[in-house]
């Protein structure tokens, strides 16, 4: 069994928060294109999209269907795990950029 120790201090709770957004901040080069491992990550990605793409253009059912429960409540709607699939597909085609504002009010919330 190991301890380990927190010892939190503002700066240097400050000094993480802002190393951690910097580094997200460099994830993408000026004109938007990923640098080192995550280029070569993302085509590879990239690529499995385009054929998952291809291969699955049709509809797929949200939530799974289900049967109501014994006493007459009504069933959880629970995802299906398709749809999580191309949802996920989705999500990492996007490069959200944090403005200086979002990256200070991430900082201060890490602080606190």
């Amino acid at each position: 069994v190991f301890v380990v120790r927190d010892l939190t201090t503002e700066a240097i709770d400050r000094k993480i928060a802002t190393q951690v957004l910097r580094q997200a901040g460099l994830r993408t080069g000026a004109e938007g294109r990923k640098h080192g491992v995550e280029q070569i990550h993302s085509s590879i990605l990239e690529r499995r999209q385009d054929v998952d793409t291809r291969r699955s253009q049709e509809a797929t059912e949200i939530f799974q269907k289900s049967i109501p429960g014994p006493d007459g409540e009504p069933a959880p709607e629970v995802l299906t795990i398709d749809f999580l699939r191309k949802y996920l597909r989705y999500c990492r085609r996007l490069t959200p950029v944090m403005s200086e504002a979002a990256q200070a009010m991430v900082a201060e919330k890490y602080v606190d």
